[in-house]
């Protein structure tokens, strides 16, 4: 996809982009230079906000132990504490039905995640 829109500029660093995930329909991807993914790195709890299309925390996009809720496979979601085999699926199924999960909260929604489940795992997903 990065090809198809032009390409990278001579700044451009894709570094912190899953360039093997499906794209969404209306998803917006912005490439970040070296500098500015320096910068972040360096003042983890800044919020990015790119034209109120998308924000994310800065500290949660670097962290490679998260899972992303919105892309971990079953085995993945499985290593999360209080996710089993049917809990993996339903997660799937929900984000597949609802095109994915907007904040990590959204997984309290899936039948069977309750407070005490979305407790013992919160620190540990991304969207």
């Amino acid at each position: 996809m990065i090809l198809i829109s032009g390409g990278l500029t001579e700044i451009g660093d894709t570094s912190n982009i899953n360039q093997a995930r499906e794209l969404q329909n209306g998803e917006c991807i912005v490439v970040l230079s070296k500098q500015e993914i320096l910068d972040m790195k360096n003042n983890s709890n800044e919020i990015l906000k790119v034209d109120n299309v998308s924000s994310f925390n800065v500290e949660s996009s670097f962290d490679d132990d998260k899972v992303n809720i919105n892309t971990a496979s079953k085995e993945e979601l499985k290593t999360l504490s209080g996710i089993g085999d049917g809990l993996a699926e339903a997660i799937i199924s929900y984000r597949e039905e609802n095109n994915g999960f907007n904040t990590i909260d959204d997984i309290k929604n899936v039948s069977r995640i309750g407070d005490k489940t979305f407790e013992k795992f919160k620190d540990k997903i991304i969207v």
